[in-house]
């Protein structure tokens, strides 16, 4: 999911305790900065801007760095807002850190300057997390939208086959009326020859009238039973195809190790239908963890394709 094949569960943990500590020490901050606004007697509002400030500076400013904008106006425009956000970050700072002071003067001045620094610098670091998760996801499945000319190789595979089977059945609907014709044009001509025969011999017997048609007849048929004989096409499940895109997608990011394609896309075919986890494995023999992990990152797949859509 995020290119280092990490499973689809760490990501989500990831993900979600980022969340945590990016609300948890937002929180912190913002308090922390209006204790140093109340002890002395400033506006608690300004100081309590001064963390979400910052955050959606920093924010900005690593957008602005992972975009695909030019590179004058992305470092004209990150520098610009790199300098904003430092000094956003060293005014709730300096107000953390008066507050650290204040409640901890046993302490080491370095050890409160290093505590100081703990609630903004972990709100920065779990948002960083957030956007950079966020993003590798999204841009990878824009990447994967706007390519419907190239569909993978396992839908590229299955699609020729079913190509191809169309392609047979036509062509064996449309050879079946010759190889229906040909004895009869045998059988027609076969008569005459004879009757030739009747007349160029002087009274011949019954037997060698009737065996002259039956040995011109039996070598035309054996050839058209041969010729009528399908040659044998897998089948192919085309309830699968709809899903084919995102059983790739699963594959190309090692959502679960040892499966294909195809193999991961009945079992997307299979939830769909309402299927549980243990009545996928009754009907595919697929376990219950790997049909988990597929679940989620199926969830996964159709909110960032909405996201991509709108």
């Amino acid at each position: 999911m995020n290119g280092t094949n990490s499973p689809p569960k760490a990501d989500n943990l990831a993900r979600w305790v980022s969340w945590l500590v990016l609300v948890a020490f937002t929180a912190l901050s913002c308090y922390l900065n209006a204790v140093y606004a109340r002890a002395n007697g400033e506006d608690v509002n300004y100081h309590v801007a001064l963390p979400i400030l910052a955050l959606a500076a920093g924010v900005y400013a690593e957008v602005i760095y992972l975009s695909d904008v030019r590179h004058p106006v992305r470092w004209v425009t990150g520098i610009l807002v790199t300098l904003g956000f430092a000094a956003v970050m060293i005014a709730s700072y300096i107000s953390i850190r008066g507050v650290v002071y204040a409640r901890y003067g046993t302490y080491p001045g370095w050890l409160n300057n290093v505590l100081a620094a703990f609630p903004d610098g972990f709100m920065i670091i779990a948002a960083t997390v957030l956007l950079a998760h966020r993003w590798t996801r999204v841009k990878g499945m824009a990447t994967s939208a706007a390519k419907p000319h190239t569909p993978s190789p396992a839908k590229q595979i299955l699609g020729n086959y079913a190509r191809r089977w169309v392609e047979h059945s036509e062509g064996k609907k449309s050879q079946v009326p010759p190889l229906v014709e040909a004895p009869q044009s045998v059988v027609e001509s076969s008569p005459n020859t004879a009757v030739e025969v009747v007349e160029t011999f002087a009274e011949p017997s019954a037997e060698p009238s009737v065996d002259v048609p039956e040995s011109s007849v039996e070598p035309s048929r054996k050839p058209s039973v041969k010729a009528r004989k399908p040659s044998p096409k897998p089948s192919v499940d085309e309830s699968i195809l709809p899903f084919m895109d995102a059983a790739a997608f699963m594959v190309e990011t090692s959502v679960v190790s040892r499966k294909t394609a195809a193999e991961l896309a009945a079992v997307i075919a299979a939830i769909e239908t309402g299927k549980s986890n243990n009545a996928v494995k009754s009907a595919l023999g697929v376990s219950p963890s790997t049909t988990e992990a597929v679940r989620t990152a199926w969830a996964e797949w159709q909110d960032e394709h909405r996201l991509v859509a709108a």
